[in-house]
């Protein structure tokens, strides 16, 4: 079932175009990686997609048009997850999380409760939930803040560079805490700089380059050499190994690989 459609989507900063006639159509329940060059004009679509900034064209979810829904409509349906930000309030681990509650304000409060407990559990914070969110580490608070963002019970999940600052670890357990949220029927859009992360976790991926769309599809189409070059200016190789794909940076493109010899 088609989730997400934008048409002709446009971005202007001034004179300058940020993003530029983008056209698109995502399914519901996957995960869609958007990748691109710093300045691609990748957080600049997410935060069009959450209806945060001014835009020429139409971006619609479920048919209807985002920018029209009441900010309560849109806080319910859209969690977005902006790029990190060190908290200038000292408020619990816990208190934090429940602030993805907040369009919820008048539900349930046991089922409130539980949806809360879940988070801080799904993203291994039940030891930190005493704590105040300004002495957490920075891996610490990046996955406070992920969990926060899925105690709303999103349909639409944007994250912003959602596991910059993470170890290995909380890495991968945040990129298989998405992968179960998708199979209960969320979809993530994610901005992502990690090119194996990106081919072994999202099913769909968006190139993104100078505020235009490179290519649209199915990760593993997206991600050859001839995309990556293009986008990154980059030689590059995919590879799999036990099943798990990957991709292998090589060379900046024009450099020789025999230069690096010896």
């Amino acid at each position: 079932m088609i989730l997400l459609t934008m048409d002709e989507l446009s971005v202007k900063l001034g004179s300058s175009t940020i993003l530029n006639a983008i056209t698109l159509e995502l399914k519901q329940g996957q995960i869609i990686g958007l990748m691109g060059a710093n300045g691609s004009g990748k957080s600049t679509l997410l935060k069009a997609i959450a209806g945060l900034i001014p835009h020429s064209g139409e971006i619609c979810l479920r048919g209807q048009v985002i920018k029209k829904l009441s900010l309560r409509a849109r806080a319910k349906t859209i969690g977005y997850l902006g790029q990190s930000q060190l908290p200038s309030w000292s408020l619990s681990v816990r208190d934090f999380v429940a602030l993805g509650r907040l369009p919820f304000k008048d539900g349930d409060k046991i089922s409130a409760k539980k949806i809360l407990e879940k988070s801080i559990l799904e993203c291994d914070l039940a030891d930190l939930s005493d704590r105040l969110v300004t002495q957490l580490s920075g891996g610490e608070l990046a996955r406070a803040r992920i969990a926060r963002v899925i105690a709303g019970e999103p349909t639409l999940l944007l994250l912003d560079e959602p596991i910059a600052g993470l170890d290995p670890l909380h890495q991968l357990e945040i990129m298989h805490l998405l992968q179960d949220k998708v199979s209960e029927g969320l979809t993530v859009i994610l901005v992502l700089h990690d090119l194996s992360l990106a081919a072994r976790f999202t099913n769909r991926l968006v190139l993104l380059k100078e505020g235009r769309m490179l290519v649209a599809g199915p990760t593993g189409l997206v991600l050859n050499s001839e995309n990556l070059a293009e986008a990154f200016k980059i030689n590059s190789q995919y590879c799999v190994t036990d099943g798990i794909p990957y991709v292998l940076p090589t060379y900046p493109i024009k450099t020789l690989p025999d230069r690096h010899k010896g």
